[in-house]
């Protein structure tokens, strides 16, 4: 039943809006619902179906996917999925987690076999004048990253001026060319973050230059980035994290979530900020591509692997304080930075002894923003 509903799931998509990859990454958010599940197989089989009917996918879905396979004894899908992404860039180092790890030393000597041959098939489509420009770019940026705002400003502006004509001319390269990203992330978030810079900044005077001649709007990247989207070459969430970069208009802001501790009742609390607007939110996520705000809460991997009632150390946390030579008083009373940088240590450590042989650790999917707090016990 299960896997015919996967199948009519798909029956629209492919025959009405095949080209229109939204679609594609609404299938993925169900294969990555599943895998925060732990619903491994179910996850494989829909990555497999957006697989079939979608030619183009990115990297990390077909990485999740290959885990997937591993986790569920499927080898040899495991090993044509690896072979895949060499040929879309990865190398050897990218295979390095807990999961592949666990794999016969027979399997990788297969892949270790095949690899140069697969990996000249990723250099040979590196468009090396497109790298060159973008990094050329990169460098100028660089050079006046600590200098004066006006003059680095007036860089990046110019800087717009180039991008947009790259893009708009040569489009989305077809492969990651820029350490798995498909354009350069510090430079394209340059972009948006003097463009956001000037249109919510009072310290800068716009009647006067350099800034008065600027028009962000004529070269802002924001179109051609979602039409990209949109067609399948760029991830929307490689886009997101570009585009929100001094981003000041909550109504353009994609959300985050609070988790509340309280050491005391030994509950935790898992809640919207109260000056957002949930239903907004999604309106914007869904035209960038995301999934919706409670999706990615639920994708959340610390919430599902540490940040719950069922899993969280409350007694070891309050052990450890304890242990600190610091009362529980002292800590609430206190504003002395070292006790407070104790107290940050104790939860950082916990933290990561808790979540260090996590399998979900291991998957490449995006995490919302979020905020937690921790209310000690009153004695």
């Amino acid at each position: 039943m299960a896997f015919l509903l996967i199948g009519s799931l798909f029956l629209p998509f492919s025959c009405y809006c095949e080209k229109d990859y939204f679609f594609y990454y609404q299938i993925v958010n169900r294969a990555e619902l599943e895998v925060v599940q732990l619903n491994f197989k179910e996850a494989l089989t829909i990555y497999q179906n957006a697989f079939k009917n979608f030619e183009k996918h990115r990297t990390s879905d077909l990485y999740n996917a290959t885990l997937c396979a591993v986790l569920t004894g499927n080898l040899s899908y495991a090993r044509n999925s690896i072979n895949e992404l060499i040929t879309m860039g990865y190398t050897l180092k990218d295979f390095t987690c807990k999961t592949f790890k666990g794999l016969p030393d027979e399997f990788w000597k297969g892949v270790e076999n095949q690899y140069d041959s697969l990996h000249s098939v990723y250099m040979n489509k590196i468009d090396n004048s497109y790298i060159a420009k973008l990094d050329t770019l990169e460098k100028q940026e660089q050079c006046l990253v600590h200098g004066k705002q006006s003059s680095y400003d007036s860089l990046v502006y110019e800087h717009a001026k180039t991008l947009y004509m790259l893009i708009s001319e040569k489009g989305v390269p077809k492969i990651a060319m820029f350490e798995h990203h498909k354009l350069p992330i510090a430079t394209i978030r340059h972009h948006f973050g003097v463009k956001n810079l000037i249109k919510y900044s009072k310290k800068i005077d716009k009647s006067r230059e350099p800034y008065k001649s600027m028009d962000f709007a004529k070269y802002d990247l924001t179109s051609l980035l979602i039409k990209a989207v949109h067609n399948g070459d760029i991830d929307p969430n490689f886009v997101v994290i570009c585009m929100e970069y001094n981003e000041m208009d909550k109504k353009k802001q994609l959300g985050s979530f609070n988790i509340d501790i309280d050491l005391g009742t030994k509950t935790i609390g898992l809640n919207y900020p109260k000056d957002i607007d949930i239903k907004a939110i999604n309106v914007l996520r869904k035209s960038i591509g995301l999934e919706s705000l409670q999706d990615a809460v639920k994708k959340s991997f610390k919430v599902k692997a540490y940040y719950c009632k069922e899993k969280f150390p409350f007694d070891e946390f309050l052990t450890k304080l304890k242990n600190t030579g610091i009362s529980i008083k002292t800590f609430k009373d206190t504003t002395d930075f070292d006790i407070k940088a104790k107290f940050i240590d104790v939860s950082i450590e916990i933290e990561e002894e808790y979540l260090k042989n996590n399998i979900l650790l291991e998957f490449k999917i995006s995490q919302t923003g979020f905020t937690h707090s921790i209310k000690l016990p009153n004695d």
